[in-house]
C-alpha cells in the first residue's frame, strides 16, 4: 500500500515513526500533554554547514500562546537536535521544555 504524501509505503512510514513512539505519545496525553505542535524539515549547522532532516514533536499541558511558540520556533532554529525524530515535553506552568525520547 502506497499512502499519497510522499509515496512512502505504510512499512516506511511504521519503522520512520516507531510503535514505541506512538505508544509515549498516548502515556504523555494521559498526563495532561493535550496539545501539540509539529515541525519538521532540514536544519543546517551553521559551524560545519552540514544539514539534516529533522522531525520534532512538542506536547504541550497548556494551549500555546503566541510568545511561546515564537520562543520555541527561535529555540529550534538554533539548536538540532541529537535525533532525527524527537518528542518533546512543554510544560506552560513551569516553562520548560524537555526531550521526552529521541529515535534515529
Amino acid at each position: 500500500m502506497t499512502l499519497p504524501y510522499n509515496n512512502l509505503t505504510k512499512q516506511e512510514i511504521e519503522h520512520e515513526y516507531p510503535e514505541a513512539s506512538r505508544t509515549l505519545k498516548r502515556q504523555l496525553i494521559k498526563r495532561g500533554y493535550t496539545w501539540q505542535i509539529s515541525l519538521y524539515g532540514v536544519q543546517t549547522n551553521t559551524a560545519t554547514k552540514k544539514s539534516e532532516y529533522r522531525r520534532i514533536e512538542i506536547l504541550s499541558n497548556k494551549p500555546y500562546t503566541r510568545n511561546t511558540l515564537v520562543l520555541i520556533y527561535g529555540f529550534f532554529g538554533e539548536f538540532i537536535p541529537p535525533y532525527k525524530y524527537s518528542i518533546w515535553t512543554y510544560n506552560a506552568s513551569t516553562d520548560d521544555l524537555d526531550m521526552a525520547k529521541g529515535y534515529d
